[in-house]
């Protein structure tokens, strides 16, 4: 399984922005050596903040302080302190590692990480004598910013170009359904011999999952691919199938996987459930009521909506919820309506309070479109793996006179005075 690491920053790309500014000697870009200390400073706050990142930044923040009013005293207080830090933090870090029940000493444990020993020696100068002179302290922390610039920051990997990122897709996609299908023909033949939920069905799934995660790589775009790979080359549905026919062999297949990788992959769920709501567009209402394909499609998104965002947050079920019912307003046809109409029909009162009436406005403007006045029928069942008939929405007096209606994309919030 991978290893998480926790970091204070949204993204690599902000540590190596600070980087930047960090390093940048221009001296009219002083304000932007200034944010970037402020931004550590930020960073401290929300806790995991690298030594090397903290120790850097307390350096440069000696040397800003030197081109203030400040008493000389000042200076080469703040000059000492930011360097005792430094050095004292590495050597704990140093001796932390060597776990050893007598301790080396600091000058012995900062030969192990190549640190120069005259830090050490300085370091000691200002803890325990009188305050070193502001040209040593300012010759002292640029070599200490060139050593943390060779132990940390050249070490930094840069973030991926959004363009490189985009082009390498077709590859990824490759290699993505290679693994898939891998795992679906093991899954497939496993099923066949009535071998479900053994040890070894359950670590096969674990270890494409894996493979799935360690080729996205964190990036968000390779992570919205995966969602498009599983719908667009149909690997969730199965080869063979008739309509209003049951799915629960697919759920059977794949649930796994997916519970696992969108536990693991912030943002898959949603890539999913977005790539299976582009298949359901289509306002021609005749044609696609037959579609076995679409139909899988929307007891898929059902499934999704149903069973697995139970393995994320809250909010963000809701926040998907939302989602679905404002594109199934904006998108109307036959599915859509559908899938609307089921999720409203099994969800909160505060949901169908809020979207029951924009749903209903959507399927009767669809319903002006000569193609649905022709056939309204559709196969009856249940969601337990077959389709039965969405919500109607007759009126008799709508019957005999035309009527226009108005789509909104959501409740509107208009206030209506200011209080003062």
């Amino acid at each position: 399984m991978s290893k998480y690491r926790v970091t204070p920053w949204r993204a690599q790309k902000d540590l190596v922005k600070v980087r930047k500014q960090l390093y940048d000697l221009d001296e009219s870009n002083i304000d932007m050596r200034r944010h970037a200390v402020d931004q550590i400073m930020a960073w401290k706050l929300r806790g995991n903040l690298p030594h090397a990142v903290e120790s850097t930044a307390l350096l440069v923040d000696a040397i800003l302080h030197q081109d203030t009013n400040n008493s000389t005293f000042s200076i080469r207080a703040v000059y000492s302190a930011a360097f005792c830090r430094f050095v004292t933090g590495f050597c704990d870090i140093g001796r932390h590692k060597e776990r050893t029940l007598e301790p080396s000493s600091m000058l012995e444990i900062a030969k192990q990480i190549d640190m120069p020993v005259h830090f050490v020696a300085l370091r000691h100068e200002a803890t325990h004598e009188e305050l070193p002179g502001i040209q040593r302290l300012v010759k002292a922390t640029q070599e200490a910013l060139n050593w943390l610039w060779k132990v940390y920051w050249s070490r930094l990997e840069e973030p991926e170009d959004p363009g490189s990122i985009k082009a390498a897709l077709p590859v990824f996609k490759s290699e993505v359904v290679t693994v898939l299908r891998n795992f679906r023909r093991s899954r497939r033949d496993a099923l066949r011999m009535n071998v479900q939920e053994s040890p070894e069905q359950l670590e096969e799934s674990a270890s494409t999952c894996d493979a799935c995660i360690g080729l996205c790589d964190g990036q968000q775009p390779k992570i919205e691919a995966l969602a498009e790979v599983l719908v667009e080359q149909r690997l969730i549905l199965p080869s063979i199938r008739q309509l209003s026919s049951s799915l629960e062999g697919a759920y059977m297949l794949w649930d796994e996987f997916l519970r696992d990788v969108s536990n693991r992959l912030h943002g898959f769920l949603e890539a999913l459930v977005g790539s299976l709501l582009g298949c359901l567009m289509n306002n021609s209402m005749v044609e696609t009521q037959r579609d076995v394909e679409k139909e899988a499609f929307a007891m898929w998104l059902l499934h999704v909506l149903d069973e697995l965002v139970l393995v994320i947050a809250e909010d963000r079920r809701q926040s998907l919820s939302v989602m679905v019912i404002k594109w199934c307003c904006l998108h109307p046809g036959h599915w859509t309506q559908y899938v609307g109409q089921e999720l409203l029909r099994n969800s909160e009162a505060e949901l169908r309070a809020d979207w029951e009436d924009l749903l209903n406005a959507s399927v009767m403007k669809a319903r002006e479109a000569p193609a649905y006045k022709e056939k309204r029928g559709v196969p009856g069942g249940g969601r337990d793996g077959s389709i039965k008939a969405p919500l109607q929405v007759r009126d008799e007096h709508l019957e005999h006179k035309t009527v226009s209606w108005m789509k909104a994309i959501g409740p509107v919030s208009t206030p209506l005075g200011v209080v003062r």
